[in-house]
């Protein structure tokens, strides 16, 4: 892949190793006229370089295209035909000079350029579509989280639980262990009870982090369990 100046460059230098008087030629590809005026239309991506070589044999240059398998003269403004016949053949010439000229971007501006409102129309529905869903989902999310919350709310002992876990995380905490959010409380536990020394004081809190996990997943929290475990939770801060 490259360029039509590269393309271009490479023909000169070679017919010119072959003694062939060569000249270097930069311009227009264009292959679309005006509806009303019937001028022909160049653009930035039309823009174009080939080569002529001199023929001695009819005394003129002759236009010679190295770029692509194409004849550029049939095609464009400079043709003999002079016409434009407006079928697939055009439209696929335009195409790939917008996509050798600017890529994606080219294809874009070749299929608003060619399909004028049809296209605005295909594109402002694929937006209002996508807006759509961005905007059902976000609410759905919303929807949920506030379910999940009003939830929370409504259930004073998911907030005493709450309550007493986060005051023996910042406990621990201080000690020099932290419970990162993404393990479970029963890895957090095995890793209490890795450190303790002896003296049972780590284990008792592993136990009370296993308690927890047992009462907070069931169906329904017992509030006399709950009792429990906020006094059990009290003498263990107490120690540490």
């Amino acid at each position: 892949m490259g360029y039509c100046e590269y393309f271009a460059s490479g023909a000169a230098m070679l017919l010119r190793l072959a003694d062939v008087p060569t000249r270097y030629v930069t311009g227009f590809l264009v292959t679309q006229r005006d509806e009303q005026s019937g001028s022909w239309i160049a653009r930035n991506m039309d823009a174009h370089a080939w080569v002529e070589a001199w023929d001695q044999e009819q005394n003129r240059w002759r236009l010679v295209e190295a770029t692509v398998q194409q004849d550029v003269a049939a095609s464009s403004a400079v043709g003999e035909s002079g016409s434009d016949d407006g079928g697939a053949g055009l439209m696929l010439g335009q195409l790939l000079q917008a996509m050798y000229g600017y890529g994606l971007l080219g294809i874009a501006g070749w299929f608003f350029t060619s399909y004028g409102l049809l296209a605005r129309s295909l594109v402002l529905a694929a937006l209002l579509m996508g807006a759509s869903w961005w905007a059902l989902s976000r609410h759905r999310r919303r929807r949920l989280s506030e379910t999940g919350m009003s939830r929370f709310a409504r259930d004073p002992a998911l907030v005493a639980l709450h309550t007493i876990l986060a005051r023996m995380d910042r406990k621990v905490k201080s000690a020099g262990l932290r419970r990162h959010l993404a393990k479970t409380l029963c890895a957090f536990s095995d890793r209490l009870r890795a450190q303790d020394s002896g003296d049972g004081r780590w284990t008792g809190i592993s136990d009370w982090y296993l308690e927890y996990a047992d009462l907070r997943y069931r169906r329904t929290v017992d509030p006399e369990r709950l009792a429990e475990l906020q006094q059990h939770a009290a003498s263990l801060r107490h120690s540490i």
